[in-house]
């Protein structure tokens, strides 16, 4: 990431100090990034690694003066998020970050996900086509099921007791989300439900 620090001082500005720990470094720490003495010293290039994982970070950033004084830190609150994010658009639905939309599906709700070709079971045909494509929901259309990887995009892994589904966007459906939005349409394979669940059982194990 990249930090912008500015700091004045009457002696001049000798030095800064970026870290994620609060305590305040003496001068002759090492750490210090040494920059030409200066009574005005500004900079908004300055390169900083955040600590793996991902959550809330605090960064703090001292100065020091040719006379060895260690000013004040001043700090700064930054999340951190390498994976993928989500927003709840307040229609049923949750958008995520690589452009998909998400139906807000309940367990204990019976959903048709296909219409057969003939008098048989949908569910169990592999020659049913998806109805998802036909399907209007929050003013959307283009509708399908989502793919095994796409599914596994939805899981919190940093719950304590993971794998979940991310049960901040999906509180009514722990396990399993139903129906995905994309710019095209693809037939849905029944394996792919299959092949998912057998991961989290897998993951939960």
């Amino acid at each position: 990431m990249t930090l912008s620090i500015s700091a004045t001082d009457a002696v001049g500005v000798t030095g800064y100090y970026a870290s994620e720990t609060s305590t305040t470094p003496t001068a002759s720490a090492s750490g210090w990034k040494a920059v030409t003495s200066t009574k005005s010293y500004s900079n908004s290039k300055i390169s900083f690694t955040l600590s793996s994982g991902d959550g809330t970070k605090t960064v703090y950033v001292w100065f020091k003066d040719a006379a060895g004084n260690v000013s004040s830190p001043a700090s700064d609150a930054i999340t951190l998020s390498t994976g993928i994010t989500f927003t709840d658009n307040g229609n049923g639905t949750v958008s995520d970050s690589n452009g998909l939309m998400w139906q807000q599906g309940e367990n204990s709700s019976t959903y048709n996900w296909y219409v057969a070709s003939g008098t048989y079971d949908a569910m169990y045909n592999p020659s049913s086509t998806s109805v998802c494509g036909s399907l209007s929901l929050a003013g959307y259309s283009g509708w399908r099921l989502p793919t095994f990887d796409e599914l596994k995009t939805l899981i919190d892994t940093s719950r304590s007791t993971a794998p979940y589904i991310n049960t901040t966007f999906f509180p009514k459906c722990p396990f399993i989300v139903l129906l995905v939005v994309h710019y095209q349409r693809l037939l849905f394979q029944r394996r792919v439900v299959r092949l998912f669940r057998q991961w989290l059982r897998q993951r939960r194990l």
